[in-house]
């Protein structure tokens, strides 16, 4: 009896915390935008209209959860939100979890990329570093640079017939990633798309 209890709590529980087919889901994102001492704000963006927030916390203290305020994605907004996590401390790394409407989200890696799994997601905020006794004391960070990502169509074949065609995949990307930069700066053409 007691199987068949933990069998039926263990499916009802696996039914209530999955996502139904066609429920909202996270399409683009997260990306970290401003962050300042006290403040970071993440974009991410959704299939269709839905709540969204951030739920963090600081690596050294887990059991202080804070969660940002609710945001709305809407059609005309393009589904997207900027949440903003706003109980911070300077000089302090946090990880987070996205909710979409009140349930946890796992962006996950790409299955032929070398890492597997969700995607560990985190933010830091900068060291106060202004006006100290000692005088300005800035502090190291690292910085990437890209620009010109080429996605080909692969289906339509739109590029270079009979051959491999120009751009594929995301090594961009990753490559940023695998680089672990505090700043990322993208110069120019955001996208290239053949037609």
């Amino acid at each position: 009896m007691r199987a068949l209890l933990s069998s039926f709590y263990l499916l009802c529980s696996l039914l209530l915390l999955s996502p139904l087919k066609g429920a909202p889901h996270l399409l683009s994102g997260p990306m970290i935008g401003h962050s300042s001492s006290f403040e970071v704000t993440l974009w991410l963006q959704t299939n269709e209209a839905a709540e969204v927030q951030i739920r963090y916390w600081a690596l050294n203290k887990p059991e202080s959860v804070f969660t940002s305020d609710p945001i709305q994605t809407r059609k005309q907004d393009a589904f997207s939100a900027k949440c903003i996590a706003d109980q911070l401390v300077e000089g302090t790394r946090y990880q987070y979890e996205i909710l979409v409407d009140g349930l946890p989200v796992s962006p996950r890696f790409r299955p032929d990329y070398k890492q597997s799994g969700a995607i560990p997601l985190s933010f830091q905020t900068p060291p106060l570093w202004r006006f100290r006794e000692s005088g300005h004391v800035p502090f190291d960070f690292s910085i990437a640079m890209g620009s010109c990502f080429y996605r080909n169509d692969s289906e339509r074949r739109a590029d270079r017939e009979n051959s491999k065609p120009y751009g594929n995949n995301f090594q961009i990307f990753e490559s940023i990633y695998e680089k672990n930069p505090d700043i990322f700066l993208w110069l120019g053409d955001n996208i290239y798309l053949r037609e």
